[in-house]
């Protein structure tokens, strides 16, 4: 932590909180299962601030506080999908100074379904009419064309007995993306809880940062490291492994010495021992 911390200079922005499942990890014939590991990642930086690792899934609700705890989040906005939506984890992240948007699914009833049933009926009228502030983007990409419409409300006509215990709760967020792709359509809803003020383009850019960790972060650890591929499975070892994965990811991130993506910089450090002590900071 105090590495990360000295390579990143103060940490800002986004920190992204996400789940990853190590595949190979678990072994049939010991009936252990794969290890899930709950990263934080600091959007800004492009750097993994820390790892915490759980038996399943369901168990990062303990774990998410367990690994804000070892984080400086003072200023910070954390985001958390669906699993972290606890009132306990957002007590943490105000404790601690941060500030927080969080997925909302029905894990959270009543919640939810208010905060649902509230966006259905604003986006049947004009943004200015329901009171959200509203914000739209296009995205074309190969053939795909992707468009995203986040409305944003602050929480005024929501009975208070139900927001009570929601620690600095401001704003509900909605979001419909509608995605199409050689002629077929998609539409799909996600809404959020935020301690932010309601301002409909900072809650697009905070989401859309947050599910940049699938591409900075697990798709480099999957393709550029193998570790989906790995075996290793006695003790700490797939742990340990997939500490030091991230520990090259974030070395590679911060190198800006040559033009190049992080799996050609893994391969040069590989066959160049000047890049690799250079990278290693000896050098």
């Amino acid at each position: 932590m105090n590495w990360v911390s000295a390579i990143a200079g103060r940490i800002q922005g986004v920190i992204a909180i996400d789940g990853k499942t190590l595949c190979n990890s678990g072994d049939t014939f010991r009936d252990t299962k794969p290890i899930h590991l709950v990263n934080a990642f600091a959007v800004e930086n492009q750097l993994i601030l820390g790892q915490l690792a759980t038996e399943a899934k369901s168990n990062e609700i303990t774990a998410i506080p367990e690994l804000l705890k070892l984080l400086t989040i003072e200023g910070a906005t954390i985001t958390i999908d669906a699993m972290g939506c606890q009132k306990e984890i957002v007590q943490h992240i105000k404790s601690q100074g941060g500030e927080y948007v969080i997925a909302l699914k029905g894990n959270q009833g009543n919640l939810h379904a208010e905060i649902e049933n509230f966006f259905q009926q604003a986006k049947e009228v004009m943004p200015i009419e329901s009171g959200c502030d509203f914000a739209q983007s296009v995205e074309k990409n190969r053939g795909r064309v992707k468009e995203h419409q986040i409305w944003v409300s602050s929480l005024d006509w929501l009975d208070e007995e139900m927001i009570k215990d929601w620690v600095g709760i401001k704003s509900a967020v909605c979001i419909r993306s509608n995605r199409t792709h050689k002629g077929k359509a998609t539409t799909e809803y996600r809404y959020y809880i935020s301690s932010l003020e309601p301002v409909a383009e900072q809650h697009a850019n905070i989401t859309r940062s947050h599910w940049g960790v699938e591409n900075n972060v697990h798709w480099h650890l999957d393709v550029t490291f193998g570790e989906d591929q790995s075996k290793t499975r006695a003790g700490y070892g797939a742990e340990n492994f997939s500490l030091m994965r991230k520990a090259g990811l974030n070395l590679l991130k911060a190198d800006t010495s040559i033009k190049a993506g992080i799996e050609n910089k893994r391969k040069l450090a590989g066959w160049n021992p000047d890049y690799l002590l250079k990278i290693l900071g000896v050098k």
